[in-house]
């Protein structure tokens, strides 16, 4: 990024700074315009040289504004500086126009396409130069075709001279403006103050009273010292600074450029023309030394870049070429290829040459070697070094026929990684052994517990009919115990039918064929199996059925489990006297079957466990309330395997509700509920 100069300082500034700048650089302009023409040669129609003109350049320049407005003012004020100082009124007006056209076009010229106007690089130079004799030319015609109508000068002779002494001024002050203070330079403050003296004292040499020998070459190496040491500001300073002494001391007399056999115009002209090319020559070789000095910097800003990216790298890098036909020599590594390959040498900055032997020993070397001679696509994969790490090698090849080849390796040590995965993958072995044989272990216990169940189930089925039989003929206390068979008898059947259920759900066809099931005719035959154990607890079951008979597709079986499996929850945690509610409705698309009763209510920390397969509650347990906490396990398993869904809530103002919602086989109108009570 370019440093901030004069012209961008102007224009940076706020209202009042920016406009007090103008205004001291047009009363600049009308000082130096006043004092060029008090200093016009006898005989001559013009002053030997107009920096007035440079000025106003750099006025046009610092214009934020409309360009027309600086334009008129730079008119306005040199008319005023000819004609205060004995110019006739026209020729006045006349010379304000064309050194403000001359202005303009130079400022337009070095701003074009939306340039910034600054002095950093050769091509400002260039852009410069080339505005500099365009604005000169232009204003040379002018000014020179009205000394000749209006004053009668020769005007091939006045377009030279006039153009000759614009552009001079314009190419020794402009620059001071356009470059700027940040400019790089590697000389001290003494060696500047030396330069200084030295080029003052050429100056004074070269161009002093009386002395008029062609010496004014002389200069151009005090100045060139000036270019290599010093910043664009400091040669720009340096040539406006040299411009005035000669221009004074060529005034007075002084200098090669003055002589019996010169005229004034001659004079002129060859002090212009050695001003013109002083300060382009000098210009160029500065801005030519800075953009010199900025690409090396900025070529060793990268090269320190990638170096520090190459050195500092977590990845082996390594550069190698070939050495003879037995030995391949390492141009450059970093630390890690070092310590990866047991080449301590390649990170030692001062190392000497690096030589390493072709061998087969070495799988990294032989794999280098290879890629060098030949011409291929380079090596990509895992080798394991001698020193047994295991490292992922990218070989790639360069140069070669006419340059010599080289060839880049990448090496990244994945021996941890290598040895993680094949520790995962042993433990993803081990783990799928282990489940492989819990799997078995499951199957062989849902094997056994329906092998035992079926082989239960007969001895029970016998058991109840015999007892069934006895309780119907037995009195007194032959009936109790009778009925004490019968109740455990039941608990039994309960608990094999629960894991014959269990086991058939874990087959894969564990889904029974279905159809349309009456859910009222399922309430009424689960009340009718259970409502014997109700009045023996003089508990009261009341059912509300949807007199649309709504229907669900499943196997009855299934439907009964459910209901019943509920159904009996509710009557084992409802105290004796206590009271159990059923009901069904069609909701939309989904029948819903609700069971509420008048227990204790289950704790909130035991919610979220109940469908867990042989989970019983502390509390249930404490109790002695008999189970095998498989009940609601399987209602959950069944109701969701049917497409539908269980909730379980806190009923009010104690007990709980469950809720069963399955889909329905049709979509009826509901039909006001009806309700039946069963009294214990």
């Amino acid at each position: 990024m370019a440093g901030q100069n004069i012209v961008s300082s102007v224009r940076a500034a706020r209202g009042s700074s920016r406009l007090l700048a103008h205004v001291a650089t047009l009363f600049l302009i009308y000082v130096l315009g006043l004092a060029a023409v008090f200093l016009i040669p006898p005989g001559s129609f013009f002053a030997a040289w107009w920096p007035a003109a440079g000025v106003s350049v750099a006025a046009m320049l610092c214009m934020k504004g409309p360009a027309w407005r600086m334009a008129i003012a730079i008119a306005l004020v040199t008319t005023a500086s000819n004609y205060v100082a004995g110019q006739p009124l026209t020729v006045s007006v006349l010379f304000g126009v064309a050194n403000a056209g001359e202005a303009w076009l130079v400022a337009t010229l070095i701003t074009r396409g939306g340039r910034e106007a600054r002095l950093e690089g050769m091509p400002d130079v260039g852009r410069l130069l080339v505005a500099v004799l365009a604005g000169a030319a232009g204003f040379g015609v002018l000014a020179g075709g009205m000394v000749s109508l209006l004053l009668g000068g020769d005007f091939v002779a006045s377009v030279v001279a006039l153009a000759a002494s614009h552009a001079s001024a314009v190419i020794v002050i402009v620059p001071t403006v356009l470059s700027s203070a940040s400019s790089l330079y590697v000389g001290r403050g003494v060696e500047r103050l030396i330069q200084l003296a030295s080029l003052a004292s050429v100056v004074f040499l070269v161009f002093s009273p009386g002395q008029n020998v062609s010496l004014a070459f002389l200069t151009f190496p005090v100045l060139a010292w000036a270019t290599f040491r010093f910043g664009v500001k400091f040669v720009a300073v340096e040539i406006l600074m040299t411009a005035i002494c000669v221009t004074v001391l060529t005034a007075v007399g002084g200098g090669p450029f003055v002589g019996d056999g010169l005229g004034v115009l001659n004079t002129s002209q060859l002090l212009q023309i050695y001003l013109i090319s002083l300060a382009a020559s000098m210009l160029f070789l500065s801005t030519a030394r800075r953009e010199r000095e900025k690409l090396a910097l900025e070529v060793e800003a990268r090269e320190q870049l990638l170096r520090g990216g190459f050195v500092g790298a977590q990845v082996g890098f390594v550069i190698l070429a070939q050495h003879g036909s037995d030995s391949i020599r390492a141009v450059e590594g970093n630390s890690v290829a070092a310590q990866l390959l047991g080449w301590p040498e390649l990170a030692t900055p001062s190392r000497t040459e690096l030589l390493v032997p072709i061998h087969g020993d070495d799988p990294f070397i032989e794999i280098a070697a290879r890629v060098l001679t030949d011409a291929g696509d380079g090596f990509s994969g895992d080798i394991e070094l001698p020193n047994g790490r295991l490292i992922e090698l990218f070989v790639t090849r360069f140069g070669g026929e006419d340059g010599a080849a080289v060839v880049t390796a990448q090496l990244i040590d994945v021996t941890t990684r290598r040895a993680a995965e094949r520790a995962t993958l042993d433990a993803l072995r081990q783990e799928k052994d282990v489940a492989d044989r819990l799997r078995d272990l499951s199957r062989q216990k849902d094997n056994f517990a329906s092998s035992v169940s079926h082989e239960l189930r007969t001895p029970i089925t016998s058991i109840l009919g015999f007892a069934e039989e006895l309780e119907e003929t037995t009195t007194g206390d032959d009936q109790a115990y009778v009925r004490i068979i019968l109740r455990n008898a039941r608990r039994l059947t309960d608990l094999v039918e629960n894991l014959l259920e269990i086991s058939s759900m874990t087959t894969q066809n564990s889904i029974r064929p279905g159809a349309a099931v009456d859910v009222n005719d399922v309430l009424r035959a689960c009340i009718g199996q259970q409502g014997q154990a109700a009045l023996g607890r003089n508990q009261t079951i009341t059912v509300a059925v949807d007199l649309a008979d709504p229907e669900v597709l499943c196997d009855v079986r299934d439907l009964t489990r459910i209901v019943s499996n509920v159904l009996s929850n509710a009557l084992k945690f409802t105290p004796e006297h206590g009271s159990v509610e059923l009901s069904s409705s069609l909701r939309g698309d989904h029948v819903e079957v609700v069971v509420t009763d008048t227990g204790p209510g289950i704790p909130a920390e035991d919610i979220e466990h109940v469908f867990d397969r042989f989970y019983r509650s502390p509390a249930a347990t404490l109790k002695g309330v008999p189970g095998t906490g498989l009940g609601l396990s399987i209602v959950q398993s069944l109701v969701e395997r049917l497409g539908g869904y269980v909730t379980i809530t806190d009923a009010e103002p104690h007990g709980t509700t469950v809720k069963i919602a399955l889909p329905a086989v049709t979509a009826v109108p509901a039909v006001p509920e009806v309700p039946a009570t069963v009294a214990g």
